[in-house]
């Protein structure tokens, strides 16, 4: 309704289709996915190929393209280098060491079980023989080839490869001591001096390239929806946002419209969702930069949540949000934060099992700012002799 009464000011056709359903959405994305892949290879071969040097096949992109068209309001998180790493550094000290240790494997390779460090040895002795580490894809797969060397296997000593004291190192080494040592010492220094570090910059940079041809496709389609007028439910969000924080006199005539909001079920809402309470309360109409500082009005904004129902994700609810709203809305000098912990649906019973039974799980390894802390029931209902927990309704019969 509100995007209808302003859409020529923010650039919408006026008869827009607002909610576009999940499988038009996805035939559009589709389309749109595919219009730019046959546009890339005409007219950016340059991208596509060098993308292909990095081991990257455009056609299988088109995830990475879904979630930055689900998240339209985020910039994606890029940290890699500009320029390609070379790994040459990395790949020639790994190639020393392969020289080294290789001796000390049996020959032939024996059919007892291998331990991941030999495994990895005996791969890193036929690359060489067959490929040449001339090119920075080569390398990185080179390198590749010793990763997770040092993590522990938690399989059954039957299984084809194992690590550790199930490894009978004496088929596979001609000297175990030097087994021993690789195992403890020198393959962990290995991994986490020089092929781990390697490894993150040579895909941090994978990830710069990917996102930087990914973009284009997503604001094509981004334009494609608004010039259409076929807005997705996040589409209204977004262009909800956009117009209360760029268009003052908007928020204003809203506001007086709308003097008092009130929010059920916050813990599901959307980050956008409360940029626009905010807007929508704040007192701070001219404030374009920052919602947080949009201090709402007294009386404007009603909130009831709770953060340990907080489970919507995959809707894009964030807790941190939910935790953000309220430590903006707790003031110093006022009682603006009301807690509410009394349970008058249960028996006391019922709250004191659930309480000894989940108290200990939930207080477990919290991780901040994605699970709440657990709280103990504070129960109003006590259980006395003549309480049931089961009663049965007697239904008349209706002809």
């Amino acid at each position: 309704r509100i995007l209808r009464e302003h859409a020529v000011e923010i650039g919408l056709p006026p008869d827009f289709v607002a909610g576009l359903d999940d499988r038009d959405e996805r035939e559009l994305r589709e389309r749109v996915w595919q219009e730019y892949l046959e546009d890339a290879w005409e007219n950016n071969f340059e991208a596509v190929e060098h993308l292909g040097n990095l081991g990257v096949d455009v056609g299988e992109l088109d995830g990475e393209f879904g979630k930055l068209c689900g998240n339209p309001d985020l910039e994606p998180f890029v940290d890699g280098p500009g320029s390609m790493p070379t790994l040459e550094s990395a790949a020639a000290k790994l190639r020393s060491f392969v020289d080294e240790y290789s001796p000390y494997l049996t020959d032939p390779e024996p059919e007892a079980n291998a331990g991941k460090v030999s495994v990895a040895l005996r791969s890193a002795r036929l690359f060489l023989q067959s490929r040449s580490l001339d090119d920075p894809k080569s390398r990185a797969d080179f390198l590749e080839l010793f990763e997770g060397a040092t993590e522990e296997d938690t399989r059954k000593s039957t299984d084809t490869e194992v690590r550790g004291d199930m490894t009978n190192k004496s088929d596979h080494w001609t000297d175990k001591t030097v087994a021993d040592e690789l195992d403890d010492q020198i393959i962990p220094e290995l991994v986490e001096t020089i092929i781990e570090p390697a490894l993150a910059e040579w895909r941090s940079y994978g990830h710069r390239c990917i996102v930087e041809f990914v973009e284009p496709a997503v604001t094509r389609y981004r334009t494609r929806r608004r010039e259409e007028g076929r807005l997705t439910f996040l589409d209204l969000l977004v262009e909800t946002r956009r117009l209360l924080r760029e268009n003052t006199s908007a928020r204003e005539n809203l506001q007086s419209r709308y003097p008092r909001i009130l929010v059920d079920e916050f813990q599901d809402t959307d980050p956008i969702q409360a940029e626009i309470l905010f807007y929508l309360t704040g007192r701070n109409t001219g404030e374009k930069s920052d919602w947080t500082r949009c201090d709402p009005r007294p009386g404007s904004l009603f909130i009831v949540g709770d953060e340990q129902q907080s489970i919507y994700g995959f809707r894009r609810a964030d807790m941190r949000v939910f935790n953000q709203v309220k430590g903006l809305l707790s003031k110093p000098d006022a009682k603006n934060v009301l807690q509410l912990t009394s349970n008058f649906r249960s028996l006391g019973p019922i709250c004191e099992w659930c309480d000894s039974t989940f108290s200990d799980l939930f207080s477990e390894g919290v991780q901040e700012g994605i699970q709440a802390q657990h709280q103990a029931f504070s129960k109003t209902r006590d259980a006395g002799e003549e309480t049931s927990q089961i009663r049965a309704l007697e239904v008349p019969y209706i002809r």
